[in-house]
């Protein structure tokens, strides 16, 4: 299974979330827990597609005592107040979400790869082929029908 999606996602959301300032919208720690320990999933069980639900995905992963423990005072913090406020950094987050998109950007292709015109060429066909395939399938089944 291909992380591309979550290290996109994850990627973007953490420099605009947290990225380099000193002070931060905790709440906005969310933003990037979910799509880093879905990485982290991903890693570990390569073969299941990671839960939505964020506890869920946290039952399934092995994480990191540091980062269990930041998650849960995050979390009680939150409910605690309905939202979480703005705050230091948390070194053990930011830790655990920079190694992921570490892990993640390692296992994208470089983008000249995905640029391939022939690539592109392939996919176009294939998208094409889909569609009409599919609507010339609808529409014979809705004559028959």
């Amino acid at each position: 299974m291909a992380p591309a999606p979550a290290a996109q996602h994850e990627g973007c959301c953490y420099p605009r979330h947290v990225g380099q300032r000193e002070t931060v919208n905790l709440k906005k720690y969310f933003y990037v827990i979910r799509p880093a320990v879905a990485l982290l999933g991903l890693r570990q069980r390569p073969e299941e597609a990671p839960p939505m639900s964020l506890p869920d995905l946290l039952d399934g992963v092995d994480l990191p005592a540091d980062v269990v423990r930041a998650i849960a005072s995050l979390r009680e913090r939150k409910l605690g107040q309905g939202e979480a406020g703005a705050g230091a950094r948390i070194a053990a987050l930011d830790a655990f979400c920079e190694a992921q998109m570490e892990w993640a950007r390692g296992c994208m292709p470089l983008k000249a790869e995905l640029a391939s015109a022939e690539m592109r060429a392939d996919a176009e066909g294939l998208f094409v082929r889909s569609v009409t395939q599919g609507v010339m399938l609808e529409t014979s089944e809705a004559v028959r029908g």
